[in-house]
């Protein structure tokens, strides 16, 4: 049974220690795909939003789409792939005929599981991205966002594999309990010896009947006593014997 629970321990310590390293090892530095329909940037300003330096999880790319119109979620699905399952993080800016600017975020697939929605209000109410943004600065307001949202992305990561920690803790714990239980019923079972059921076995028919009798024997003696009486003459005594049964 120690042994039972020591190896047992050991596979969750591994899983405790080896997770997080998965986990850190899927990080790979950011990549910003620039797609600038509407000519809002230099070369110069798309070129630094390419290179903009930071940790982003292999899985989910970023976007950054410029539009003249605003577009619809199923146009910027199709426009980063994710209507053919790429997890992606969508910036689009859009400007209007009378030269008005708006801005939105996409999250699709797995990058949608990575923020509230709260986060991704507050990354869009953050004053740097809307002071920028509504200022035309628009290289500018792009870096700051993708900052924060990488930033959110890290944290996602970072709490995961505590989280996966604690699912395997508790299945650890719950398989140790399951072995820890069986071993002892077993064990009780072995020290206690089978029961049988009274009622399979109170009526019982004799097939064979043997009678041992031991015997007793009685033994008389008669004791032959003087009569008392003198004279002569012999007479016959009265001869006794020993009278038996067996």
């Amino acid at each position: 049974m120690k042994k039972t629970l020591f190896f047992c321990f050991a596979m969750l310590l591994c899983i405790v220690l080896i997770l997080p390293l998965a986990a850190e090892a899927a990080v790979v530095p950011m990549e910003i795909t620039v797609q600038d329909k509407a000519d809002l940037l230099t070369l110069e300003e798309e070129q630094a939003i390419a290179d903009l330096q930071g940790r982003s999880p292999r899985d989910v790319r970023l976007f950054l789409v410029t539009a003249t119109r605003q577009l619809t979620e199923r146009e910027v699905a199709a426009l980063c792939g994710a209507d053919q399952g790429e997890h992606a993080a969508v910036l689009v800016i859009d400007r209007n005929a009378s030269g008005v600017c708006y801005y939105e975020m996409f999250l699709f697939n797995r990058a949608d599981k990575m923020m509230t929605i709260s986060e991704s209000n507050a990354i869009l109410d953050d004053p740097q991205v809307y002071g920028d943004l509504k200022n035309d600065r628009l290289a500018e307001g792009a870096t700051r966002f993708f900052s924060l949202v990488s930033d959110e992305i890290d944290e996602w990561y970072r709490q995961r594999p505590l989280w996966i920690a604690g699912v395997g803790i508790g299945v650890g714990l719950l398989i140790g309990g399951i072995t820890v239980l069986c071993v002892f019923l077993s064990y009780r079972k072995k020290r206690h010896g089978e029961s049988y059921p009274l009622s399979r076995y109170a009526n019982l028919q004799l097939t064979e009947s043997v009678d041992h009798f031991v015997g007793s024997f009685v033994t008389r003696v008669r004791i032959q006593s003087n009569s008392g009486s003198s004279g002569g003459g012999g007479g016959g005594g009265f001869s006794g014997g020993s009278r038996g049964r067996r």
